[in-house]
């Protein structure tokens, strides 16, 4: 069950060699509205596509409804999103998607996700924070920076030099915490001086980082097959690990932590979905959710109904299933979004 990037990358790209690349056909109707009729329950689905493919998506999801709306942005816009969809931020009126392959940021409208702007200039662009009004971290897989964005001319205004691959980021107050692949590290960016003011070095795989209701820092290391997976609590003002849990046995990769809506109870996939209170003195020995033969790539859970939603890629080929369990575990429904589902963002 655990997620790969450089194991899927490379499984795109042999697919890209075997098979003959088709054009993916325009939207040739007129535009019409997505339903996203008035619902306290909708979600965001950022669909990946393949490296290669030029069919990254976004499909919405109407819970009370259960109505499915896929390629949003092409039929609002009449043209293809782009090429690998990283990463789906919405600020308001304003939605970002970030397009890994493409290099850029599209810009779009919430209501009618109507294109606004490109933002263009990044290499190989992977996730994004907002700082405040007209600022924005972009991460980078190549580079060996971060780039700060100016949104509200959207462009590149500076960079901020890191050694490695940056990936996932958090905001809290006046500082960014910044997941390193390559180093296994968070780092503790100063905002107001765009400085890295601390490190902090974890084990093997480090790919989730969250903040908890008590403004503690959650990271999850998968491990691999030397070193178990661990999850630890970290004081972000010291950058010290104040509490850590070892994972043992044979399914040791935990990958995907998220939180619920109060950030008081953890979400995490290790081989099945397990849950674990912040207090918790011990990792949890039973499963909520038995995943069976999902490929899973994408975990998150609705802050107001509590439902929990697990993007499975399936093949990484053909359209991905999402599947909606309750809060204690039972499946409500299941419905295919786009190629390679991976975030969920709730509205």
């Amino acid at each position: 069950m655990k997620s790969n990037f450089l194991t899927i990358l490379i499984f795109g790209t042999l697919l890209v060699g075997c098979k003959k690349q088709l054009p993916i056909p325009l939207n040739t109707k007129e535009p019409k509205p997505f339903d996203t009729a008035i619902s306290i329950n909708g979600v965001y689905i950022l669909n990946e596509g393949n490296f290669g493919w030029n069919n990254a998506s976004v499909t919405y999801y109407n819970a009370e409804t259960k109505a499915v709306s896929e390629n949003m942005f092409q039929m609002a816009n009449g043209f293809t999103l782009g090429d690998v969809a990283q990463d789906i931020y919405v600020d308001g009126d304003k939605t970002y998607i970030v397009l890994n392959n493409s290099g850029k940021i599209e810009v779009v409208n919430t209501s009618d996700f109507k294109s606004i702007a490109t933002i263009n200039g990044f290499n190989s662009p992977r996730y994004f924070v907002r700082l405040n009004a007209s600022t924005a971290y972009v991460s980078e897989l190549y580079q060996n920076k971060i780039y700060v964005v100016d949104l509200i001319n959207n462009t590149i205004s500076a960079s901020i030099s890191l050694n490695g691959w940056t990936e996932k980021m958090r905001l809290l107050q006046n500082h960014v915490f910044v997941q390193n692949i390559t180093q296994n590290s968070i780092y503790k960016i100063d905002v107001s001086t765009n400085q890295v003011i601390d490190t902090l070095q974890l084990t093997k795989d480090l790919n989730s980082i969250k903040f908890d209701k008590n403004n503690k820092l959650w990271a999850l290391c998968g491990g691999d097959t030397s070193v178990a997976g661990s999850l630890y609590r970290i004081d972000p003002n010291s950058m010290t690990i104040e509490q850590s849990f070892s994972f043992t046995g044979n399914s040791n990769f935990p990958s995907y932590l998220c939180f619920n809506g109060t950030r008081e109870e953890m979400y995490f996939v290790n081989e099945d979905i397990y849950k674990m209170s912040i207090s918790a003195s011990a990792l949890p020995v039973q499963s909520i959710i038995n995943l069976g033969n999902s490929v899973v790539y994408g975990l998150a859970v609705h802050p107001n109904s509590g439902d929990i939603y697990i993007a499975d890629a399936i093949d990484y080929v053909q359209k991905g299933n999402v599947l909606r369990y309750s809060n204690s575990g039972t499946l409500l429904h299941t419905f295919k979004a786009g190629v390679i589902p991976s975030q969920f963002v709730f509205r």
